[in-house]
């Protein structure tokens, strides 16, 4: 695996990618690219903004099922979601006040971190 030094803001860190923005915002090639935990929480939160059923969770954060059921039992004991009952066997998800604020923090720090002055200054062996 590469790492790099980067410089941000004045200090030196090693970093396993060349930014820190998403590979959608670079370009990158999505197989070099793994969402963290928080990328992916963001992205179930941003479905579930409009409510939306597990399919449609699934589909719209790129998830498997699996995935989603431990996801979704993190953020309903967070509270960052609430599940909403329709017609008989049919459950929604829809993101609460707090997943919101969750949600808008992301994207104050994804917003924040790209206009960060960043320098790569090449590659470090480890």
């Amino acid at each position: 695996m590469r790492y790099y030094r980067v410089i941000v803001l004045g200090k030196t860190l090693i970093h396993k990618r060349r930014s820190f923005a998403s590979a959608q915002d670079t370009g990158e090639n999505m197989k070099d690219h793994r969402r963290g935990e928080v990328e992916i929480i963001r992205d179930v939160l941003d479905v579930c903004l409009r409510g939306a059923n597990k399919t449609k969770i699934v589909y719209g954060a790129n998830l498997n099922f699996s995935r989603l059921e431990r996801y979704l039992e993190m953020l309903l004991i967070l509270g960052f979601v609430a599940e909403e009952k329709g017609l008989p066997g049919s459950v929604a998800y829809r993101t609460t006040k707090a997943g919101m604020d969750f949600l808008s923090g992301c994207l104050k720090m994804q917003k924040g971190l790209r206009k960060a002055p960043v320098e790569v200054i090449g590659r470090v062996q480890i």
